[in-house]
C-alpha cells in the first residue's frame, strides 16, 4: 500500500465519499487498520487458497504469506468488532483448479476468522 494512504483513505471519507479497497492483506497492517479501517465501507481480500500450500503455488509467494494475511485479517476483524465499526470485512477467490479443493478450507477459515463474506468467481 501506498504509505500515505491511511491519510487519504481518512480525508476521502470526510469528504462524503464511499472508500473500499482491495486488497491481498500483506500489507494490511495494524497502523492502517487503526488510522483508517473506520473510515472505510468494506475492504475485500483477495485470497485464492484455503491452505498454506496452496496459497504458495498460486499467489508465488512464500507459504508464510499464508499466514501473515490471516494474522492481518484477523486483526482488521477484531479491531473493528472492539470498536464497533460498520466496515465489513470479506474475502474473495477466484475458482482455479490449482485451488479447488482448497475451497471449503477456505470457507472454514473466513467463518472461524469471523469476515463477514466469501465469494468464490
Amino acid at each position: 500500500m501506498h504509505p500515505g494512504i491511511a491519510e487519504l483513505v481518512r480525508w476521502t471519507d470526510s469528504n462524503g465519499i464511499d472508500v473500499a479497497i482491495t486488497t491481498n492483506a500483506t500489507a494490511l497492517t495494524r497502523s492502517f487498520v487503526e488510522d483508517a479501517l473506520s473510515s472505510c465501507t468494506w475492504i475485500k481480500v483477495s485470497c485464492n487458497a484455503g491452505d498454506e500450500h496452496t496459497y504458495s503455488k498460486v499467489h508465488r509467494c512464500s507459504q508464510k504469506d499464508w499466514h501473515k494475511v490471516w494474522k492481518n485479517i484477523e486483526y482488521a476483524v477484531k479491531y473493528r468488532d472492539d470498536n464497533k465499526l460498520a466496515t465489513t470485512v470479506g474475502v474473495q477467490a477466484v475458482l482455479l483448479p490449482d485451488n479447488a479443493k482448497s475451497m471449503n478450507s477456505l470457507a472454514k477459515q473466513c467463518r472461524n476468522s469471523g469476515v463477514d463474506y466469501l465469494v468464490i468467481k
